[in-house]
């Protein structure tokens, strides 16, 4: 509860004229829920509500849409805390661009705060693998382009949009979700961009172990296996036919290699992703049909700007897996 103390405190010492906090409690059986409405339930700038039964991040954060009033809805999440002014300078940069649908933050770790966490997120087409530029590097550095994909939490993005493409796809419920926004953002014909200005503060988990959480849990590995369902949906028909075998390549590739080394829960996931991709396929081809009708651009005009460019064996050797590498150095 510490953290999450702290990560509320911080973000009431937001500088901003007007704010509304909503906290949207996912059925927690810690005690949380009943801490926070004891603890900020009398505050008049939170309003705490509960979902009727754990839902994950997805329809928890469309519920926060769904209550908010306000014209920008930002993410945040209780592992973050945030510099007072982190709210102003997003909301600066969305009031001087109509074009722009959403702001990120220049997020550094919390406990190592000369470093860079992430400054948005480019993505291979090939698999949506992501790559985060930036990544264990001093803070002060800047990228090529401020032209980004956008992670979920610490990012400003207007609320007609959000309602416009339809929110976050409750469908894929951890590891994707907020990948997967970023992108429709992109499609529907807006921009993203990082804003350097606006500092957020994060917690970097060591990626060792989030390796090994991934591959040792089928359930996780059966979340980062609805991937094909991006695809389906979001894909132009020649960029499903491109970039989909590449997309099985890996997986089996992967699942192969976990296999021989003994652990057969992402071959399992992966063969459980067909089923359940067939399952919803109906579902996957009405949502097609909506979010292809918002189409503002085509998909190479988004691999262009937020995408990592080259072949597979390219994108992974030179950003993903050098991603990896760099982030192990600094945080293990």
């Amino acid at each position: 509860m510490n953290t999450l103390n702290r990560s509320i405190e911080s973000l009431l010492q937001t500088r901003y004229s007007y704010f509304e906090v909503i906290i949207v409690d996912d059925q927690s059986n810690d005690g949380t829920y009943e801490i926070l409405t004891k603890k900020f339930g009398g505050n008049k700038k939170i309003h705490i509500v509960r979902n009727d039964a754990n839902s994950g991040p997805s329809k928890t954060r469309n519920t926060g849409i769904s209550l908010s009033k306000s014209k920008y809805i930002a993410f945040y999440e209780t592992d973050m805390e945030c510099d007072p002014f982190w709210l102003l300078y997003l909301v600066r940069k969305l009031e001087s661009d109509p074009s722009l649908a959403a702001a990120q933050s220049r997020i550094l770790d919390v406990n190592n705060r000369n470093v860079i966490h992430s400054m948005g997120v480019l993505f291979d087409p090939h698999t949506f693998w992501v790559y985060s530029p930036g990544c264990g590097y001093h803070k002060n550095w800047l990228p090529k382009s401020l032209e980004m994909g956008i992670g979920a939490v610490e990012s400003l993005i207007r609320k007609n949009v959000l309602e416009k493409i339809g929110g976050f796809d409750e469908q894929i419920i951890h590891n994707l979700d907020d990948i997967d926004l970023g992108y429709r953002i992109w499609l529907a014909g807006y921009k993203c961009i990082t804003v350097p200005e606006a500092v957020t503060y994060h917690w970097t988990a060591k990626p060792s172990q989030i390796r090994e959480k991934s591959t040792s849990s089928i359930k996780s590995e059966m979340h980062f296996h609805k991937v094909f369902r991006i695809f389906l949906k979001n894909y132009e028909i020649k960029s499903i036919f491109q970039y989909l075998p590449w997309l099985i390549f890996a997986y089996l590739l992967r699942a192969i290699y976990n296999f021989l080394k003994g652990n057969n829960k992402p071959f399992r996931a992966l063969l459980w992703s067909v089923y359940w991709n067939i399952l919803v396929l109906p579902n996957t081809l009405h949502e097609r049909k909506r979010i292809q009708s918002l189409r503002g651009r085509t998909d190479e005009e988004i691999f262009q700007k937020i995408g990592l460019h080259g072949n597979f064996f390219q994108v992974f050797t030179n950003s993903i897996y050098f991603n990896l590498v760099k982030v192990q150095e600094i945080f293990g």
